[in-house]
């Protein structure tokens, strides 16, 4: 038999920042237990103690569910970037992948980004 609809099998990501926040003050703030704040809102016991220690470790800023990929270029400088190959595959200089690559290192070093340590290795 094959499956006809998709059973999510884990809660992980689906709760709202909001929900997380407020059970996490009434912890804190108003001397909840995480057993008896986890239960009025609907959150995992230890989803909201994770939260929680996240919290206090990281003084206020916290994120939640999937981390989102990480992006070297803003995306001005990505339009740039864009706009630039474009215009030279335009007039019949395209850049190969390879080339491309080493452009984007290029480009972000002269930013002055942050980049992965790979791309310094694999320059």
């Amino acid at each position: 038999m094959w499956m006809r609809t998709y059973k999510r099998k884990t809660t992980r990501g689906s709760y709202s920042s909001q929900q997380l926040n407020d059970a996490a003050t009434a912890v804190t703030n108003e001397g909840k237990s995480v057993n008896a704040a986890a239960k009025e809102f609907g959150i995992k016991r230890m989803t909201l103690t994770r939260f929680i220690k996240k919290l206090k470790s990281e003084s206020g800023v916290s994120s939640m569910g999937y981390a989102a990929p990480r992006q070297i270029f803003s995306s001005i400088q990505e339009d740039s970037l864009k706009k630039y190959l474009l215009q030279m595959a335009s007039i019949f200089y395209g850049y190969s992948p390879k080339d491309t690559r080493r452009l984007a290192y290029e480009c972000a070093v002269n930013f002055g980004i942050k980049i992965p340590a790979t791309w310094t290795a694999n320059k």
